[in-house]
């Protein structure tokens, strides 16, 4: 695949992991939201950190790790592309014999 073709597959899929993980992390805000809401009611002390599912951080941590690797790869990828870029000559010339 040529080097501008896969940085941009690379920019695409580092944003679209980065969209999962926010999902997943805002999901688990939610939860956590939700159920700390209903225990402080109930109970009087405060909750813990269990009581959100562990594959809803983990998973968003994941995800997050994923788009800082996939961001350093798009990375690489964009400058190697930008230097082996050729700029086309210019087509107008200032002189009559050049």
């Amino acid at each position: 695949m040529a080097g501008r073709g896969c940085a941009l597959m690379l920019f695409l899929s580092s944003w679209l992991t980065f969209l999962i993980a926010e999902a997943c992390l805002l999901a688990g805000l939610v939860q956590s939201a939700y159920h700390t809401g209903y225990r402080t009611v109930i109970f009087e002390n405060p909750p813990d950190c269990e009581t959100v599912r562990r594959g809803t951080f983990g998973a968003g941590a994941a995800f997050a790790l994923i788009t800082g690797v996939l961001t350093g790869f798009y990375y690489y990828n964009f400058s190697k592309a930008r230097v082996a870029y050729q700029r086309p000559e210019a087509a107008i010339d200032m002189s009559r014999y050049s």
